[in-house]
């Protein structure tokens, strides 16, 4: 293979590797967050009916956790995780409506599995991991049962690696600018990624 062609391909792999990361992302900077130009296309909202506010609390810490992943201190992920974990096992099951009680049942017994694992993880990598499986989970129980004073944005790294050994991975945050959990912000994939639904709640 000559040079021209060496060139060819290597300047075909970062081209590859940046529109997979799309081009409507924000980048951060240690806490500094690109926010979304204007022109950004605009992201599609769905409206959920809020059930209960029992996962206010819990919503919290995995924002805190998320942060902490963000920021590459695994310590702090493992303590924000076994927070959250307390947060989660502290819900009143009254306060979720009859109806989804076996859902919220499941819900919390895999938010809980998660949570020990990156309580337990040897590794920042393995927590981050671990955090896709959870983020699932979150993102299916908040969009059953809803947040009563919070915003969630669901957004998705196409690089990410997920428990399955796969690209591609998801996470809620309060904000539309994108800081990616998975990368960090050491990292210059740390903008990697798009939100892709806003979620409304009434």
């Amino acid at each position: 293979m000559n040079i021209s062609k060496i060139s060819f391909s290597l300047l075909f792999g970062c081209s590859v590797l940046l529109s997979s990361c799309g081009s409507g992302t924000a980048s951060a900077s240690g806490d500094e967050k690109k926010e979304a130009t204007a022109d950004e296309e605009k992201v599609p909202e769905t409206t959920i009916k809020t059930q209960s506010d029992a996962l206010d609390a819990p919503y919290k810490k995995y924002l805190s956790l998320k942060e902490a992943l963000y920021q590459n201190d695994a310590e702090k992920a493992k303590t924000n995780a076994g927070e959250m974990k307390t947060a989660v096992t502290g819900i009143d099951s009254k306060t979720i409506p009859a109806e989804l009680t076996e859902k919220w049942n499941m819900f919390s017994k895999n938010i809980i599995d998660d949570l020990t694992k990156i309580e337990n993880a040897k590794d920042i990598a393995e927590a981050r991991v671990d955090f896709s499986t959870l983020s699932e989970v979150m993102v299916d129980a908040v969009k059953t049962i809803g947040l009563k004073k919070e915003k969630a944005f669901l957004q998705h790294c196409p690089m990410a690696k997920n428990a399955k050994g796969e690209e591609g991975a998801d996470w809620l945050d309060k904000d539309k600018a994108i800081a990616n959990p998975y990368f960090g912000a050491k990292d210059e994939m740390r903008g990697c990624g798009e939100t892709k639904e806003s979620y409304k709640f009434e």
